[in-house]
């Protein structure tokens, strides 16, 4: 049964109660559409990689389905990418003696023909990667670049960049850096030849694969957009209907143009024919980009984001690249309440004071005790502050020459916990005003190191 097309371009849908609704029998329908009818031969091999038959695709695409996935194991190496058929493109590349930059680039340029909706040869390409045999870690930037005419923005006020940001025509498509992010990463740090990492992805542009079910939700909540152009109704639409799930896709045009990428590369890519019409087809949307712009792209490399946590060493992407940046920051912030337990991490002895004997450390140390022993799962314990040396004079008491006018705190701070506990409160009670006390001496603490 196909679906119809979708007239109106302002559908409001929500996607994901969408896949979820349609996920119910979705599986049983691939490998049973009217355009993925078995044949017996066996595909032959395409610069060295050998595609599965048709009978294996329908499993692998089988699996492609909301839920819990298949656990894998193994002990030379592990691929994950989002579609089966992209992991296994990464696999058969180690399977040929490639390394993993030869994996990921085969994952990603398979993905971006059976996953047209995740990413495409106009997005980009951004790569982290370590050489074991060096220990190098390396960044590929092949993020996308703007064009020499796009607005200032940084002169724009609120109203003028909402306007910008919701344009739907060509103004806001930037020169595509997937291609040189792919090709920078695979000359400097892949082992295969490009024909053959490209292999999977030439060969399922061509010969199609089934259409899973996440694939089939994004091709209906944009089917509006994809009917509007004869070029993707031809391949997402069957007559007048949305191909089914199950129904094989197929893009020769892709094809073409991944072919000649394979052999011409960035010549084709950025500086020839493709460059050229690609600039043509953006300004005949209103867009910016010019041939000048796509000639001028270089991927760059960059120095990855490096942390610790523990005694362990983080690496992540750098801006503007998403994530990187963040975990190391956040697992920096995740180590230092703890650090003071932890005597064999870097940061418990690094991030510890100084020792000092003026009043601003002494209420520094005090309240950090205070808000430790108060805390909400701690037990009350009179020991000396874990922030501080051994030499700290902090466990005597701020020195007399620069406390004389200043009153010592009490004694005992974990009194009010004590009292309250036992004058039989609950221990809900208990927990709050832990919470309150720990949450002042924060504050307090806060305060003395200004």
């Amino acid at each position: 049964m196909g679906r119809g097309l979708v007239e109106t371009a302002d559908l409001t849908l929500n996607r994901r109660t969408l896949l979820a609704a349609a996920a119910g029998g979705a599986a049983m329908a691939i490998g049973c559409g009217s355009g993925s009818e078995p044949t017996d031969s066996a595909p032959a091999a395409v610069n060295g990689w050998s595609p599965p038959d048709d009978e294996r695709r329908r499993a692998l695409v089988a699996t492609a389905r909301f839920g819990p996935k298949q656990a894998v194991r193994s002990a030379n190496g592990v691929a994950i990418c989002t579609h089966p058929l992209a992991s296994a493109a990464a696999a058969d590349m180690l399977a040929l003696g490639g390394n993993a930059c030869d994996g990921v680039l085969a994952a990603s340029m398979a993905q971006a023909v059976v996953e047209p909706h995740m990413t495409t040869l106009s997005g980009c390409l951004s790569m982290l990667y370590y050489d074991a045999a060096s220990g190098e870690y390396t960044y590929v930037n092949g993020m996308m670049a703007a064009p020499q005419a796009v607005p200032d923005v940084k002169n724009m006020d609120v109203a003028e960049f909402g306007a910008l940001m919701t344009k739907t025509d060509g103004t806001l498509c930037f020169v595509p850096g997937f291609w040189g992010g792919f090709e920078a990463g695979l000359e400097r740090h892949g082992l295969l030849p490009r024909a053959t990492v490209m292999a999977p992805a030439i060969h399922y542009a061509r010969d199609g694969f089934e259409i899973h079910p996440f694939l089939w939700g994004e091709m209906f909540v944009e089917s509006a957009v994809l009917g509007r152009e004869p070029f993707s109704r031809e391949i997402y639409f069957n007559g007048s209907t949305l191909r089914d799930i199950g129904d094989k896709l197929v893009q020769s045009a892709l094809a073409d143009t991944l072919d000649r990428l394979a052999e011409e590369g960035g010549d084709h890519f950025y500086r020839g024919e493709f460059g050229r019409r690609y600039a043509e087809t953006v300004q005949a949307r209103g867009g910016l980009i010019t041939a000048e712009d796509m000639a001028a792209y270089e991927a760059f490399w960059d120095e990855p984001v490096q942390g610790t946590y523990r005694d362990y060493g983080v690496v992540g992407s750098p801006a503007p690249d998403f994530g990187g940046q963040a975990l190391v920051e956040i697992m920096n912030m995740v180590e230092l309440p703890r650090s003071t337990r932890l005597s064999g991490s870097p940061l418990s002895r690094a991030s510890r004071p100084a020792p000092a004997t003026g009043t601003r450390h002494w209420a520094w140390c005090h309240l950090l005790r205070r808000a430790r022993t108060t805390s909400r799962w701690s037990t009350p314990r009179a020991t000396s502050p874990p922030c501080c040396t051994r030499s700290c004079r902090c466990r005597s008491g701020p020195a007399s020459t620069s406390t004389a006018s200043t009153p010592a705190p009490p004694a005992s701070t974990s009194a009010p916990v004590r009292s309250s506990l036992a004058a039989g409160r609950t221990r809900a009670s208990a927990r709050t005003s832990s919470r309150g006390t720990a949450s002042r001496s924060s504050r307090l603490a806060r305060r003395a190191c200004r």
